[in-house]
């Protein structure tokens, strides 16, 4: 079964560009082995100071309103509403940011990984995925996130990370 917020992000993948946002620091994350996925902590997934679980205060407080809002299936939640943002859309379930996905190059992840690396900086940081088909390589968390990178070539064109469903 495909988990609902890889299919949302499939069906969404066609928005663009959102408001600069600061950077953040390096990760002290240790640097994988090619063969081997770093561990990657849900609590790190995110993007210049959004992270998974984020209210939708602080989101508004960092990015503004979003040019619009829509309400999706709710798959494992009571309530799941995509925001959109040039190059930027959030879903949230249950008024918890629960996927992010962006395709702007100036937004990494806590490890600096952006949209524009090449697959090299990717295996340098992560490692080898957990999964990787034509164009996607997936890592997965201990308890239950996931980050998806997609490629066009060797490079990154897309980020996306969010909450498995149950």
């Amino acid at each position: 079964m495909i988990p609902i917020a890889l299919v949302l992000a499939l069906c969404l993948e066609w928005a663009i560009a959102p408001a600069a946002i600061a950077g953040l620091p390096p990760s002290p994350l240790a640097q994988a082995t090619p063969n081997q996925p770093a561990e990657i902590r849900s609590d790190r997934l995110g993007f210049n100071g959004l992270r998974l679980g984020d209210n939708p205060q602080r989101v508004r407080a960092r990015l503004g309103r979003p040019q619009r809002t829509q309400n999706q299936p709710p798959g494992n939640y009571d309530r799941y509403e995509a925001w959109y943002y040039p190059n930027l859309i959030l879903g949230f379930g249950d008024g918890a940011l629960a996927m992010i996905t962006t395709t702007r190059p100036n937004w990494g992840t806590a490890e600096g990984v952006r949209v524009g690396d090449r697959s090299s900086r990717i295996l340098a940081v992560y490692g080898e995925p957990n999964w990787r088909n034509s164009d996607r390589w997936g890592y997965l968390t201990d308890d239950g996130a996931f980050l998806t990178l997609r490629l066009r070539g060797d490079r990154i064109v897309e980020i996306l990370c969010g909450w498995l469903p149950d």
